[in-house]
């Protein structure tokens, strides 16, 4: 759903399961692994990417429509906002549909 980064090398999405195995084949130890959510910064990135890729394709009935929709939606979305939490930090791995826009881990080399 998120768009392409550092684009020509994204080559691959990292979900916490990939850096799991990475850290494991590597030789280093997890210390932690955590994901970075923000359900209602999804929603308005979505829209954003619709309102500036998708409308400029449409015919002119359909863009003034969408454009509508998309006000009306922006202000739900809005008051969403002020009822949802902001950024958070959680272990994907304790919750049952992990969708975050990124990672944060801590591995450690063992000593030898």
């Amino acid at each position: 759903m998120l768009k392409i980064h550092q684009a020509p090398l994204d080559f691959q999405r990292l979900t916490h399961f990939v850096l799991e195995e990475l850290a494991h084949q590597t030789g280093f130890n997890i210390i932690t692994i955590e994901g970075v959510y923000d359900p209602v910064g999804l929603i308005y990135e979505s829209t954003r990417y619709y309102r500036f890729w998708t409308r400029p394709e449409q015919k002119r009935l359909n863009r003034v429509l969408t454009g509508i929709e998309l006000t009306v939606l922006s202000w739900h979305t809005d008051l969403l906002g002020k009822f949802s939490p902001k950024t958070y930090i959680q272990s994907p791995f304790e919750t049952n549909n992990p969708a975050p826009l990124g990672y944060q881990w801590v591995i450690q080399k063992p000593c030898e």
